[in-house]
């Protein structure tokens, strides 16, 4: 069966079954209660026919088949290339990387001048269950396997939705679609409830670590958390800078450490919310030795000073012999100072690499005691 403009690709076929034709108004219909339709990796039964009208149109279809057990891979050789756009073609392709499909079903009804019948105009619907497939939704991300899911494509548009694993972080589900593959804009929401270090490493798997290697390479957590994801796409010639990619991170009781500044941090509950520009996690309640504290982190796009690239602020309680050891300019005060008070510790990282950071510290002192030499 060769169809250029639309398979793009011929396929050897054999039927086995049997069909019958016969006059019908100006045209002919042909059909079949039963043809046995196998290929090279695909295989079906289907039951129906074609009326041609005998006016030079395209046929009337009314087709239903029930899809064989094949491999994932095969649905390429299938795209109506004529009509979706080359960037839906490149992107399914490309997504489409392993997997078998089971319980297939479609259907087809309507006249074919109406193709692919968007406007009720009739009716195509072809389902499928996936099972322990692999799916590259994008190329900078890594591939969600062991994916279980269903998948729908109706009239000119596709979607997918399940479960499976994206680089060992569970995804409990996520749904995927491109309304319409003329438009090509694709849609993708999911969330997962894992622990926060299998989080952290499909960021580090992810664009965001070319970014913020420097935090995410030195940062360490652990500890469950919850977290979205989405995605909307244009893959058109004028979608522009119409991406837009965000999510959020929901931590529930997680351990957080950063080697560069070494802190650690308990129970830390409260949100992360992502982007493409950067993150803000903004009044995280945490444990600092023992201790209730608040911490917030900002990065890129998420910073309240635009001239900065990173920012962090803790409010804690705080004993004054612990500050010297955090700022060696201040050495000189340790022998002075006794007792515990709130303090917020401010740290801003300059988007420009060379310029300075900045360490900001403040406290209402109440709890300190300061013994200053004679004549202070």
């Amino acid at each position: 069966f060769d169809w250029p403009a639309g398979f793009g690709t011929a396929h050897e076929v054999t039927l086995d079954g049997a069909l019958a034709g016969w006059r019908e108004g100006a045209g002919w219909r042909i059909g079949t209660s039963s043809l046995r339709v196998r290929g090279k990796d695909f295989g079906a039964h289907a039951r129906g026919g074609l009326w041609f009208q005998g006016d030079g149109t395209r046929p009337w279809i009314d087709i239903a088949t029930e899809i064989d057990d094949a491999p994932v891979i095969a649905a390429k050789g299938f795209w109506i290339h004529h009509k979706m756009s080359k960037a839906a073609v490149n992107w399914l392709d490309a997504a489409l990387q392993g997997g078998k499909v089971r319980d297939g079903r479609a259907v087809i009804s309507g006249d074919l001048d109406d193709w692919p019948f968007v406007h009720n105009n009739g009716r195509f619907e072809a389902v499928a269950k996936i099972d322990d497939g692999q799916f590259k939704f994008q190329p900078d991300w890594p591939a969600m396997d062991q994916v279980d899911a269903d998948v729908a494509f109706i009239g000119n548009g596709f979607s997918i939705a399940g479960k499976g694993m994206l680089a060992e972080a569970r995804v409990d589900g996520f749904k995927a679609s491109i309304a319409d593959f003329a438009t090509a804009e694709l849609r993708i929401d999911a969330h997962s409830a894992a622990d926060a270090s299998q989080l952290l490493k499909l960021l580090r798997n992810s664009p965001l670590q070319k970014k913020y290697a420097d935090t995410l390479d030195n940062l360490s957590a652990s500890g469950p958390a919850q977290a979205t994801y989405k995605l909307f796409l244009p893959m058109h010639a004028q979608a522009g800078k119409g991406r837009q990619m965000n999510g959020s991170v929901a931590l529930g009781g997680v351990k957080l450490a950063d080697k560069r500044w070494d802190l650690a941090f308990d129970r830390v509950t409260g949100k992360a919310d992502f982007n493409e520009a950067g993150f803000a996690a903004e009044k995280l309640a945490v444990t600092h030795r023992g201790q209730p504290a608040v911490l917030s982190l900002r990065a890129g796009g998420g910073v309240s000073d635009r001239a900065q690239a990173f920012e962090g602020e803790l409010t804690a309680s705080l004993q004054a012999s612990e500050l010297p050891d955090r700022a060696p300019e201040m050495a000189w005060l340790k022998p002075y100072v006794q007792g515990r008070s709130s303090w917020t510790v401010g740290v801003a990282l300059p988007a420009d690499s060379k310029a300075p950071g900045r360490l900001k510290l403040r406290s209402d002192l109440i709890g300190t005691t300061l013994k200053l030499p004679a004549p202070l």
